[in-house]
């Protein structure tokens, strides 16, 4: 297969698959899927273009999987995740092993991620990744409780600049109250506000602290 996917007969043979297949560009972005997937997740390869999940997954789920994706972008290296869920266009929820693998140019560039998941059926397996799955969402709530808490303008985003979770005074200091931002993405209207995305991505690509001084907020 091509780094493009290019050719019926390529895209032929991954229909035939049972596995799901998932190609995704930069920043999770999804370019395409095979029968298996379009058919678990009830969408068509039209409806799947530039999302970046179903909007019938677990934003959790949704979360990791652009972590996950974002390891393989930026480092090269294949991910091996020996189960993961997954939610069917029925809200139903089942683990797969899953492998991440990135795509290449010429050059030797990362332009494409490809997603392979076999389904598990040994329901101990099941049964036991369901449970380190709920551990970790209940680390994620007690964070985001942390961060609701906490008396600074503090807001947490995922690669794709969503809002994930903020304290209140992050609400004052936009203005925008409630649960109006989470979920959403920094768009160009709080940039012009309060620029940050240039900060967010320095600190996402690099994977650590990044510090700038200067940034000035337009009230």
């Amino acid at each position: 297969m091509s780094a493009k996917l290019e050719g019926d007969w390529a895209k032929d043979i991954l229909n035939a698959m049972s596995d799901l297949v998932l190609v995704k560009g930069d920043r999770s972005k999804l370019l395409w899927a095979n029968q298996s997937f379009l058919d678990y997740y009830g969408m068509s390869n039209e409806a799947l273009q530039d999302l970046v999940d179903a909007p019938h997954s677990d934003p959790d789920d949704t979360l990791q999987y652009v972590k996950d994706d974002h390891s393989v972008f930026t480092s090269g290296k294949t991910l091996d995740v020996p189960s993961e869920p997954i939610t069917d266009a029925e809200g139903k929820r089942a683990f797969f092993h899953t492998v991440k693998t990135a795509l290449k140019d010429e050059e030797g560039k990362v332009i494409q991620t490809v997603r392979v998941s076999h389904r598990i059926k040994d329901e101990g397996v099941q049964e036991r990744a369901e449970a380190t799955r709920e551990a970790e969402k209940d680390n994620l709530r007690e964070l985001r409780a942390l961060v609701n808490h906490i008396p600074q303008a503090v807001a947490m985003f995922d690669v794709k600049h969503r809002f994930i979770c903020n304290s209140p005074n992050w609400e004052t200091l936009l203005g925008v109250q409630g649960e109006a931002l989470l979920g959403t993405f920094y768009d160009s209207v709080l940039e012009e506000r309060l620029p940050l995305v240039e900060v967010l991505d320095e600190a996402m690509g690099a994977s650590r602290r990044t510090d700038r001084e200067g940034v000035e907020f337009r009230a």
